[in-house]
């Protein structure tokens, strides 16, 4: 059980590590070419709070769309927790036990 759960934390790790490297080659690749201009963008949370910086020359539209993904996340967390539902039943004299 143990090299079983050693394996999973490397394959989680080793996951993250490609999203992370397969979203920044194609950023650095474009920055080595002088003839290609690139846009981009990026949302981060800081607790419920959206922060969204963009660059390029479509930078207006990357960071609209970036808005609108931050507003979309923040209303399904919203659905999601008032919507939940209550895990253990509440206490009442009529379903304690004694022992």
């Amino acid at each position: 059980m143990n090299h079983l759960l050693k394996l999973g934390y490397l394959m989680i790790f080793i996951g993250i590590a490609l999203i992370i490297l397969g979203s920044l080659l194609p950023t650095l690749r474009a920055l080595h070419l002088p003839s290609v201009k690139s846009s981009g963008g990026v949302i981060i949370f800081i607790g419920p709070f959206p922060l969204a910086f963009s660059w390029g020359p479509h930078s207006l539209l990357v960071l609209l769309i970036c808005s609108l993904l931050a507003v979309a996340i923040l209303l399904a967390l919203l659905i999601i927790f008032l919507t939940r539902r209550e895990v253990t039943p509440k206490l009442t004299p009529e379903n304690l036990t004694p022992y």
